[in-house]
């Protein structure tokens, strides 16, 4: 098989998880989602922040299919579910914060957090994409869960 027949292949695959993600997000309810994501992966932890409880999971084999939509991407969140590519991550403080900015946003305008995300991406890209550039400016705000050490 030629590059272009496996890339066309594994872009078919990532296609067929964006409409698994996207049928159950649009006719049934939010949570339908949130519970799909906490089927990949194991728990690693959760987080509390401002009345918000969002559980965070490892799942490399989630991110084999992912990474075809978004090669650069450490984390997903849906709901109140973040994905991890790897362990470290699910530990990293600054993703931890751009990902909780993220469940904030679903939880203001859950039906149109998803719409409003793909509608963006591909006309702004990841670096001018807003809810990306809120998410990036949250990554230095405190989360109640986080250890602050003592000097």
């Amino acid at each position: 098989m030629t590059r272009i027949a496996i890339k066309a292949g594994v872009a078919l695959l990532a296609l067929v998880l964006a409409l698994l993600l996207a049928i159950p997000y649009l006719i049934a309810p939010t949570w339908t989602c949130d519970r799909f994501l906490r089927c990949w992966g194991r728990r690693a932890h959760d987080i509390h922040h401002d009345g918000l409880r969002v559980q965070v999971r490892v799942a490399p084999r989630f991110f084999w299919l992912f990474n075809v939509l978004f090669p650069t991407s450490r984390a997903l969140t849906m709901g109140r579910t973040v994905l991890t590519r790897d362990a470290e991550v699910a530990w990293r403080v600054r993703t931890l914060r751009h990902e909780m900015r993220h469940a904030f946003q679903f939880r203001a305008a859950p039906r149109k957090y998803v719409p409003r995300y793909t509608w963006h991406y591909p006309r702004t890209g990841w670096r001018r994409h807003p809810m990306e550039v809120e998410a990036r400016a949250a990554e230095d705000w405190p989360i109640d869960s986080e250890r602050v050490p003592q000097t």
